[in-house]
């Protein structure tokens, strides 16, 4: 299988929480990606930090490892997903639909910890690697 690494457990893993350093090892980095989306996300935290080098380089060395996947492939996938919780009165923060539309899209598992969140997506594959 392949996974899409929501922003939470890139931030775990940093922490070195949760064992992900071996749940890693164990899937294979060939087999893990994460989206522009949670780029943008973890170098806004790292701004906001008081370690903004550290933090930095630990983006940048992940990004050596973990490939980082474009999200303009699952832009019409964002519409048709945001568009069906608004129907529904089930909004979610855009950037969960859109880093949820490109686990879609490419057919990837969703790991993340916001389960009441990306729940709400249609079509979604989603694991919880954090219990």
């Amino acid at each position: 299988m392949t996974y899409l690494l929501d922003t939470n457990i890139v931030i775990y893993f940093f922490r070195n929480q949760f064992n992900l350093a071996a749940k890693f090892s164990e899937i294979q980095e060939d087999n893990l990606f994460f989206s522009e989306i949670t780029l943008a996300e973890l170098y806004y935290g790292a701004q906001l930090s008081n370690n903004y080098k550290q933090n930095e380089n630990l983006i940048k060395q992940f990004i050596k490892k973990v490939r980082v996947l474009s999200n303009s492939s699952s832009i019409e996938e964002f519409a048709k997903q945001k568009s069906l919780l608004r129907k529904q009165g089930n909004l979610i923060p855009d950037f969960d639909i859109l880093i949820g539309s490109t686990a879609i899209t490419n057919e990837l598992v969703l790991v993340t910890q916001n389960l009441k969140d990306f729940i709400k997506l249609d079509g979604i594959n989603i694991e919880d690697w954090t219990n």
